[in-house]
């Protein structure tokens, strides 16, 4: 099977492919994806619910609270690399380790190689991403993440120098490139990654004999 071509495929319509080439897409413009792209969202936070097994232990009465706000803050700020989750077409899940970058929207950038096979989910399969950023050097059972669900796009030539500046001042060492190098012939682009859903982890709720991981779902507007 040859390489997708960088856009999405799919024959979604040229007016959401240009949606998706900006850096800063509004709510409605991402409804409008969504509806075009078939895009399943997922459960609506209800807000003031206690985690269940009803709900899929996802705790909203704490969705607001400031210091889960913090905390999540804190994760994203001392961690350099997350987990990228891509799906292809054909159902095959795919996890990528990859250093990050992100701005005050709490958007995601990284640079990444076009024949990547997270790329080339990316460019397949309407730009669906999961993310996971985590502690993952602390003892079982005291976990902290975050969890996030949205949409990744491949940066237009007008947005990729932002995102660039972001990564190197994210970086521990210099970068030895230019945003220029990642445009036109290059093997690599930048891409952005916007959250529509966020949790992070809860408490460990007992139940019988057993402990059951829960999650706090955040307001995202409020990270």
């Amino acid at each position: 099977m040859g390489l997708t071509p960088h856009k999405f495929a799919n024959n979604i319509p040229p007016e959401a492919i240009a949606l998706l080439h900006v850096s800063e897409i509004i709510n409605a413009d991402i409804l409008m994806i969504q509806e075009i792209a078939g895009y399943e969202d997922g459960a609506v936070m209800t807000p003031g619910e206690s985690a269940s097994a009803a709900n899929g232990w996802v705790n909203t009465i704490d969705s607001n609270s400031p210091e889960v706000i913090a905390n999540a803050r804190d994760i994203i700020a001392n961690n350099l690399y997350c987990t990228l989750s891509t799906c292809s077409v054909d159902g095959f899940p795919w996890a990528s380790p990859v250093f990050f970058a992100y701005d005050d929207s709490f958007n995601i950038y990284w640079s990444s190689a076009i024949a990547a096979q997270h790329s080339q989910n990316i460019y397949s399969n309407h730009g669906r991403v999961t993310i996971a950023i985590f502690y993952s050097k602390l003892t079982e059972g005291s976990s902290e993440g975050l969890y996030f669900k949205g949409f990744a796009f491949e940066l237009s030539q007008d947005h990729v120098e932002k995102a660039f500046n972001l990564l190197s001042l994210r970086a521990k060492k210099p970068i030895p490139r230019t945003a220029a190098d990642y445009l036109d012939n290059s093997p690599r682009r930048i891409y952005q990654f916007q959250p529509q859903q966020v949790w992070i982890t809860g408490s460990r709720l007992p139940v019988g004999n057993q402990l059951v991981d829960t999650k706090i779902q955040i307001n995202l507007p409020n990270l």
